[in-house]
């Protein structure tokens, strides 16, 4: 994964951003791992034959750690240039761990550029970087992180290249969209 890794928010169920970060790097959802571990964590069962379908890990309210622990895992495992994807304003906290490790304590990554789409604001998610580093510069473990923090650049991303990404994550998004829509398509299944 040297200069290969890049990482979006994978919660968004219309990403703007995944043909971008997936093509022709390696993102969470197109590892091997990710795609056994998948339908396990959005499988459905029925607790009685002719019960109501549930789900085998809840929504929001109760996510599994599984997503995010690989999500991490593969944060330490990237060396070099490392891109990171941010979509909307909210997604500076939706991937706060995987910054942390990219920019704290993998020695391996020698820089990382985050792309902001026109749908975030460069100015705020640049602050929320940099309030995070004098947070973290204090509470670092110093034989557990890097000597210095990564450094880091923010750019924005062309309208034209996200809408291009926009039209060839289609498929994805579909899925991702049922996915989040369980219940929905369960009722119109039966």
């Amino acid at each position: 994964m040297h200069n290969k890794a890049a990482f979006f928010n994978t919660e968004n169920p219309n990403s703007t951003v995944h043909h971008l970060s997936c093509d022709q790097m390696v993102c969470l959802e197109n590892t091997i791992l990710h795609g056994i571990l998948v339908d396990t964590v959005t499988a459905t069962y029925r607790p009685e034959n002719n019960d109501i379908e549930k789900r085998l890990y809840s929504g929001a309210e109760n996510p599994s750690p599984i997503m995010d622990l690989l999500e991490q895992v593969m944060a330490m495992r990237a060396s070099g240039h490392v891109r990171v994807y941010i979509e909307r304003d909210t997604d500076l906290s939706a991937l706060h761990n995987v910054i942390k490790i990219l920019l704290v304590h993998n020695s391996k990554v020698t820089n990382v550029t985050f792309h902001v789409t026109p749908d975030a604001n460069k100015d705020y998610i640049n602050e929320g970087i940099q309030r995070k580093i004098e947070n973290w510069a204090g509470s670092a473990c110093p034989t557990r992180s890097r000597v210095a923090i990564s450094p880091f650049t923010v750019d924005d991303l062309p309208h034209h290249r996200v809408r291009r990404s926009l039209e060839n994550s289609k498929a994805r998004n579909d899925m991702k969209r049922d996915l989040h829509h369980w219940e929905l398509n369960w009722l119109m299944r039966n």
